[in-house]
């Protein structure tokens, strides 16, 4: 892995994104947050796909230095932006749609990277989510996360009953599945976990079918015939999406499903995105001209900060 990202790196591919870390303590719960010196590459990409008046797919192209596994279904990419060393990201080969509900090919690969490289996955789906694009994608991160801190923060709920959802003593509306000597981590019981997390989410996220004809359109991307019944499309042309927003992550020990209502936080007048990772208790903070956004957040509070991104427990 050292080798690919070294190799990438010297490439010019890969624009590490240099960070400060703060401790920040609220209530019992200390966090890291990683605070950007510069995001001077992304915000210039992120603006040139704004922009476009047409879906510019980040990866469309991947150039074959930044490939670490060709699966079946998937790749195994470096993220080109990264906070940690080794942030993979598990795309589609094809175009799905980053609304669409995980299928058991996605959580497969995504069990078995979070398996073999003791990794933390995270996914953003919905526009209340922090996700940056809509290509399908899962962020892999192997931990720790960040250097010196072992044990992700927020790891101190996540105990009690193994098996079937369970809530914790989160503030905000979740889902959760905890793995043990009697809901082992295995693949089979990922896919149940998370058809389980997303069934206890109703009705704040649900699942629909939407025609893949409409929702390659919406990307102007080069739409494919159209199904012969289009009010009631075939499996085939049809894909699970999920109304509302949603974060998800996983580790060997559990999974936890947290929708969204907000994507962002206001600190000190600016609107600061979070996503998935956020509820690891590792929290990221972009870089800013002008503004305290660390002394913004500690003003506010994480935990507040948190219940203006959820829904009330």
């Amino acid at each position: 892995m050292n080798s690919i990202v070294q190799t990438a790196t010297a490439a010019g591919l890969i624009y590490p994104i240099p960070t400060n870390l703060h401790m920040v303590t609220d209530g019992t719960v200390t966090f890291a947050v990683q605070v950007a010196n510069s995001l001077r590459e992304k915000k210039r990409d992120t603006a040139e796909r704004r922009n476009s008046t047409v879906f510019l797919n980040p990866f469309a192209k991947i150039e074959p230095k930044m490939v670490v596994y060709d699966l079946e279904r998937h790749k195994v990419i470096l993220n080109r932006y990264n906070v940690c060393k080794s942030h993979l990201l598990l795309i589609t080969k094809d175009f799905e749609f980053q609304g669409e509900a995980l299928g058991p090919s996605d959580l497969r690969e995504t069990y078995r990277l979070v398996r073999d490289h003791h990794a933390l996955a995270a996914y953003n789906s919905g526009p209340e989510s922090g996700g940056s694009q809509p290509h399908k994608h899962i962020h892999i991160l192997p931990q720790p996360l960040v250097p010196g801190v072992d044990t992700l923060p927020m790891n101190r709920f996540m105990t009690g009953e193994h098996g079937p959802v369970v809530t914790t003593d989160l503030p905000f509306r979740h889902t959760a599945v905890l793995f043990g000597p009697e809901f082992e981590f295995s693949e089979q019981h990922v896919l149940d976990a998370y058809t389980r997390c997303l069934a206890a989410l109703n009705p704040v996220v649900t699942v629909r079918s939407v025609a893949t004809d409409v929702i390659r359109s919406q990307y102007t991307m080069s739409v494919p015939t159209p199904p012969s019944s289009p009010s009631s499309p075939t499996a085939e042309d049809a894909a699970r999406c999920v109304t509302g927003s949603y974060n998800m992550l996983l580790t060997r020990d559990y999974m936890l499903l947290v929708p969204r209502r907000r994507e962002h936080v206001d600190l000190m007048g600016e609107s600061v995105s979070f996503n998935a990772i956020s509820f690891t208790g590792i929290l990221f903070l972009p870089a800013s001209s002008g503004k305290d956004l660390l002394a913004g957040l500690k003003e506010r509070g994480v935990w507040e900060s948190f219940t203006g991104l959820t829904f009330p427990k």
